[in-house]
């Protein structure tokens, strides 16, 4: 048996959106983020820009493997064939000077079988949680960097190292 493992190495997405292009979009969206609160109150009055705050912005990182896997296996096993004969009338046959009794209509024949079996399996992981996360597959389609030496000295500073670009807001009734 032989097993081949690829180097490991850890890539870098860039950025796909400033940090300001996030933090406009938070801002855009955050009456829908109080979406329930937003419902009882429209009916007395719209919240306001001044009615929000912005108390908490960060970069983070999404860890993630991507594993793909092929297997390829070769090999003999042992097998019993049932050939079913032309009518009820024939008692024997010979195949390669090798006779065979017919049973309830059918011959039974110890053969080899050679064998050739390929598979393939891709898998996306949550770094963090170790469960199947397919939909940062997406990242996949970007150009990466790969990084050599510390990831730390790699990325912004204060960035955290764990998920994704992230903002909240207070809501001032």
């Amino acid at each position: 048996m032989e097993i081949a493992i690829a180097t490991q190495r850890i890539l870098l997405f860039s950025d796909q959106f400033s940090a300001e292009d996030v933090k406009q979009n938070a801002w855009d969206k955050k009456t829908s983020a109080f979406d329930a609160v937003s419902k009882v109150t429209s009916f007395l009055s719209r919240p306001k820009d001044e009615d929000f705050e912005l108390v908490y912005h960060e970069h983070r990182f999404q860890p993630f493997w991507h594993v793909i896997a092929n297997a390829r296996y070769i090999y003999d096993r042992s097998a019993h064939y049932q050939v079913q004969t032309k009518g009820p009338e024939v008692q024997a046959v010979t195949l390669e000077k090798t006779d065979y009794t017919v049973t309830n209509g059918h011959i039974h024949i110890s053969v080899v079988e050679h064998c050739r079996q390929e598979e393939h399996d891709e898998v996306v992981v949550d770094g963090v949680t170790g469960k199947s996360a397919p939909e940062l597959k997406a990242y996949l389609s970007m150009t990466p960097t790969v990084v050599t030496g510390a990831l730390e000295s790699h990325v912004p500073k204060g960035s955290i190292l764990r998920a994704t670009t992230n903002a909240s807001f207070c809501h001032h009734a």
